[in-house]
Order: C-alpha cells, then structure tokens, then sequence
C-alpha cells in the first residue's frame, strides 16, 4: 500500500495548498473525488471523514452523488448503520440497490438476478475473507456476482458509497474485508463516508477484546464488574463461551488481562495499519454551514415566506456562534428548527411595532439555548427573572421549553411583548430632545436646531414624560448652553415645567441624584444651587403630601393599623427603591388625628395592639424626645384622648391596650404642668 499512501498524500497536499488547513471545502472533495473515479493508477478506497452531525451524509446524497451520476456514473449507496453481518449487507447492496431497477436491463436478466439473490441468501458475502488477501470460499459465488455485475451495472461505471462505518454493528475486519472485495477483485470505486475518531475506538475496542480473549487462560474468565470499558465488554461478552460455574476456574480483571496485552503484542492500536489495507486517502469534510442550514429551513414544510426570511436573515449569526462553540452539528440544528417551528406560531398570531427586533431575539435566544442544552450546558440558575441580559441573551420561558418541551404560550406572549414595549422605549430615548441637545448642541449647525430641542425638552416635562431623577442632568444641558449665549428664560421655564410636573403628579420617580457643575464657572455653579433648591423645595412639599394621602388612606382599612406599620417598616428599612421616597417625620402631623381617634375609640384589640407597635417603631426610646417636636401638638391630643378612652373603658383588657399606648406617648410629649394635673 505505499503506492496507495503516496497518492493520498498528493491528492490531500492539493486540497491544503487551497484551504491552508486540514479540513477540505465541499468544492475541493468534489474536485479529489472526481479525480479518484477518473484514474486508474492502482485500486484503493477513499474515506471522508467529519463529526457526527456534521452534515456528511447530507453533501453526499444532495451534492456528491448527483455530481457523480451527472458525469454518467452509476452510484450505489448503502447506510451500513446497524448492520449485524454481512449476509444482510449482502442482500440490502443487491436486492435493495442493484435489483430496485425496473430498467430494460434488469428485465433482460432476470433468470440471472434471481441467482444471484438465492446465491446472496443462502451464502452470504460474494468476497468473504481476509483483509488485504480476500480468500474466495466459492468460486462459483465469484463467477456469478461478477456476472451478474458486468451485465446488470458495468464496474467501469459503478461509484459503490458506504456510509456510517463506524455505526456498524459487525466486526469491522470483516465488513472492511468485504468492501476490499469490491476494490481488488471488481475492481470498482468505493468512498466510505465515516466518523474517523468513533470508526477508531470502535476498531482499537474491537481489536483488544480479540487480543484479551488470546491471553486469558482455559482456567480463568474475566471479571466485568469494574466500571467504565463499556464498548470493550460489550465486544467481550458476545465473544464469551458459557462456562459452567467453577471454584477453581479464577477471576481475571480487565486492567490486568490489558497488562498481559500490552506484553504480548505491544501494539497500542491497530487502526493505521487495518485502515491503510483499505483506504488509500482520506478527505477531512468541512461543511458550508450557511448553506446546509439554508437548505434545511427551504425543506422546512411548516413554515410560512415569513418564518423562513426571518431565520435567513440570521443566518449569518446562526453559523458562526455554531462553529464559536465548536459544535458544528446539523442534527443540533434540526432539533433547533423543530423547537422554532411552535416559537414562530406564537409569533406569527401577534403584532409587534419591532416585528423584525422580536424574531431576531427569540431566534438568537433559542439557538443559543439548543447548543447549550444539547453540549450539557444548560444551567437551571434563575431566580425571578424572565429574561437574562449578557453574552448570550437568555429567556426563560424559551429554556424551559428546550429542557421539558412544554410551552407556556401567554408567557411566551407577555414576555415578547415586553420586549417589544422595551425596545420602542430605548428608540424613542434614542431620539429625545434631551439626548439630542447632550450629543449635538456644541456642534450644531445652527440655533434653531438648539431651540426648537429646548422648547421640545419643557414640553415633555410639563407632561411628566421624563423621571425626576434625570432633572439634574436635564438642567445641566440647560445651563451650558446658556454659557453659550442662549437666555437664561428657557433654564427658568424649563425649572417651572417640572415643578409643574411634580406638583401635578405627572412625573414619577426619586430625586436623589443631585450633582455639581463645579467645572463650571462661579456663576454657573450658583445658578445650578438655585435652581436645584427649589426643585427640592416643591419635590418635599410634594412627597411630605403623598405621604399623608397614602397613610390617611390606610385609616379606612379594616387593619387599617398593621397596614401604618407595614409602611413604616418600610421606610425605615426599605427594600423597594420607592419606598426612600416615603416620610416619617413628622408622622403624626401627616396623619388625620381626629380620624385616628375615632378609629382607636372603636378598633378592636388586634389593632390597638398594632398601633402600640407602630408607635415603637416611630418613636425610639433611644432617641432624644426633641427630635420629634415637630408632631408635639398632635400627641397631645392623641394622649388625652387615650386618658378618656382608658377612663371610661369597661373591658379591663382594652382599658390595658390605651394605657400602654398613653404612656408610650407621655415619653415624647412635652405638656405644661397645667395639662399634667
């Protein structure tokens, strides 16, 4: 075979000098391919190998075999996947491929077919023998196969295509025996299409089961309980005689039985050397991964014009994150496009204003799941949250479908909508007169650009568009451009709009991002403090009366007091961003205390004892009681009326309840003598 070597060295030296790598393109395994069928310097197999997945088969049925047949070749192509001996692949090559064809010639010799598959049933293999030095065990099976192949399909003109070598479940000698017949004694051309790395392990498992079973000794019998080894026992076992159960007959482990293999025949695998006896070349397929996954969303049936443009145009994203992660897999890929099928109905019954936004991200999102899930990679780590933005964006309700293929659809419907809303917000912030005057107004063409911004800017801020933790920013871009020139009066609307605003209940938000304009001039600085203190007078005033309105609110609740200490828990340790904006100080001044007492006067016990606790909570006994002067006349009236309520009581354990909360508020009371006698 070193004729055989040094013609595959040539024929893969050529595709290197073109692709500068060890993988060929589609193009040039055509281009070696064609040069193979049409040389005859000597006869050899050829193989080409790729990843499980990778879309060998496909280029061979869809791109290879009609490029043979178009040069009028016969090709006969046979899946040898779970092929158990070569009697059945005997019989699927003739009956199923060579004798399928109803053409004239066939009809001419069918006294001749008929032979050659009771020949092929009762026998098995035309070319059953040793690898590299086929032994014809009848040479009237020789005569008739050959016959039968020189009338029915010419060698000359037959390409003999076997895929899935390694998936074959006889021994591979053998079926690498029998293809080598077709090579030396017919003199045909045979491509082999495989997954070199698994045809390997499969040949080096198969290779040492025979050399363990040549040095175990009559009296022993290996010990498979060890774990791991699962192709080698396998392999093992089904070449295991039944021995009947003996004390003396000794347990062999496989670690040790692989020791005696590795004295006795030192040979580590044996792949090279059974391969070289057959393939002459071997072309290492590297797939048009944009094309193939073309072609498999054309061959999509279920999807509409829509669907298939909306992944074409991310295809380009499709297949380079595919080979990022190394996981070129078109198996993945189908899988990917089965679990777009029902993500696509769900967007195609829906309206979006980003239609071509939505498709990309829930597309990008499941195919970056599919990899994911299918190479075990796929973390269950969320918490809250729908969606996950980083690397790769993640949606939950799209993973959850990946994993357990159950699709909660008004989930899916709320999610993608909430994108929708998202990205029309981030556009239309993209266009917003405040970000259009922070970007451009120092390089602006002209002033009514700067102008007609500004007018627009106040104009959304009467309405409340914007949150008031962007007022200082907002009022910056203002006061520098009036360093440029502009008059101050649009910085002086600008500051009644959003006190307007405010005061309106328009605008939403917290204004606790006060900055500085200390790289700005003395003058511009001042003006800044200004505007800002007023801004904070009118947002105070503001919060000081939502905060009545929301506790005043509470007083009509049935529990009405566990709802106060609810709110002011939570304003002294908020969890929530709003609650900083609510107060306590002054908390009874805030409070309608002739409600309030009227509510203590006819609550039940829950409640009063509820109330005892929120006074605990406003009122530490840590503190200095002139810290709360400001509520001072409000906790009178609030005391006294809690002296009459405990006077007049008849219940001795609501008499109890007023009691405490008066004394309570005696702590933090200040009352003339007068008032305490």
């Amino acid at each position: 075979m070193q004729n055989a070597n040094a013609v595959g060295e040539k024929i893969i030296g050529r595709g290197r000098q073109e692709m500068d790598e060890r993988y060929l393109s589609e193009s040039s395994i055509l281009k070696e391919i064609k040069y193979y069928i049409d040389t005859d310097f000597y006869n050899y197999a050829v193989m080409i190998d790729g990843a499980w997945g990778s879309g060998k088969t496909y280029f061979v049925k869809n791109v290879l075999l009609k490029k043979i047949e178009s040069n009028e070749k016969r090709v006969l192509y046979v899946s040898l996947y779970g092929i158990s001996n070569i009697q059945e692949l005997g019989k699927k090559l003739y009956l199923d491929y060579l004798l399928k064809d109803k053409s004239k010639l066939v009809m001419e010799h069918t006294e001749l077919v008929e032979n050659v598959i009771g020949t092929i049933i009762d026998i098995g293999s035309p070319f059953m023998g040793k690898l590299g030095d086929i032994d014809i065990k009848e040479r009237k099976i020789k005569n008739i196969v050959q016959n039968a192949v020189k009338h029915i399909c010419p060698m000359k003109n037959c390409v003999l295509i076997f895929d899935d070598l390694e998936r074959c479940d006889c021994s591979i000698q053998d079926i690498l025996g029998y293809i080598n017949g077709f090579v030396e004694q017919a003199g045909m051309k045979v491509i082999i299409i495989a997954n070199q790395e698994e045809f390997r392990k499969k040949i080096d498992a198969q290779t040492l089961a025979m050399q363990i079973r040549a040095v175990i000794g009559r009296d022993e019998t290996l010990d498979f309980t060890e774990p791991g080894n699962g192709q080698l026992v396998k392999y093992l076992i089904s070449m295991q005689n039944k021995q009947p159960e003996n004390e003396k007959i000794k347990k062999v482990s496989l670690n040790v039985a692989k020791e005696r293999v590795a004295r006795v025949f030192g040979v580590e695998s044996e792949y090279e050397h059974i391969r070289e006896k057959i393939v002459g070349t071997v072309f290492y397929y590297n797939p048009d991964t944009k094309k193939v996954m073309s072609n498999l969303i054309q061959k999509n049936s279920t999807y509409n014009t829509n669907d298939r443009r909306q992944l074409e145009k991310n295809i380009n994203y499709l297949a380079e994150s595919m080979e990022k992660a190394k996981h070129v897999n078109f198996r993945t890929f189908q899988f990917f496009l089965q679990k777009m099928d029902k993500l696509l109905q769900v967007l195609d019954g829906e309206d979006y204003e980003n239609i071509d936004f939505i498709y990309k991200r829930v597309i990008l999102s499941c195919w970056d799941s599919c990899i994911l899930f299918k190479t075990g990679k796929l973390k269950d780590d969320w918490n809250d949250a729908e969606y996950i933005e980083g690397v790769k964006f993640r949606v939950r309700v799209i993973e959850d479908y990946i994993k357990y293929s159950w699709l909660n659809v008004e989930k899916g419907k709320r999610v993608f909508k909430k994108f929708d809303v998202e990205e029309t917000r981030t556009k239309l912030l993209k266009n917003d007169p405040v970000n259009l005057l922070q970007d451009k107004w120092y390089r602006a063409d002209s002033d009514d650009f700067i102008v007609n911004n500004m007018n627009a800017v106040i104009e959304n801020a009467r309405k409340g568009i914007y949150d008031i933790g962007s007022y200082d920013r907002i009022l910056q871009i203002f006061l520098q451009i009036h360093t440029a020139g502009f008059d101050i009066k649009y910085t002086d609307r600008l500051l009644e709009a959003m006190c307007e605003g405010i005061e309106a209940k328009r605008a939403t938000g917290i204004l606790d991002c006060i900055g500085t304009m200390s790289w700005e001039s003395k003058k511009t600085e001042q003006l800044y403090k200004q505007y800002i203190r007023k801004l904070q007078e009118v947002y105070n005033k503001f919060m000081e009366k939502k905060s009545e309105d929301d506790l005043n609110i509470f007083l009509q609740e049935d529990n009405w007091a566990q709802k106060i200490y609810d709110y002011c828990l939570n304003v002294k340790h908020p969890q929530k961003q709003e609650d900083y904006t609510k107060k306590l100080s002054p908390f009874l001044k805030a409070l309608d205390v002739k409600t309030l007492i009227g509510k203590l006067e006819t609550s039940n016990g829950e409640n009063l004892q509820k109330f005892a606790s929120v006074l605990r909570l406003v009122y530490p006994l840590q503190y200095n009681p002139n810290a709360f002067i400001e509520d001072n006349e409000e906790r009178k009236k609030l005391c006294l009326a809690m002296k009459h309520c405990k006077e007049n009581e008849t219940q001795l354990i609501r008499r109890f309840q007023y009691q405490i909360i008066e004394e309570y508020l005696l702590k933090f009371t200040d009352f003339e003598e007068s008032a305490k006698e």
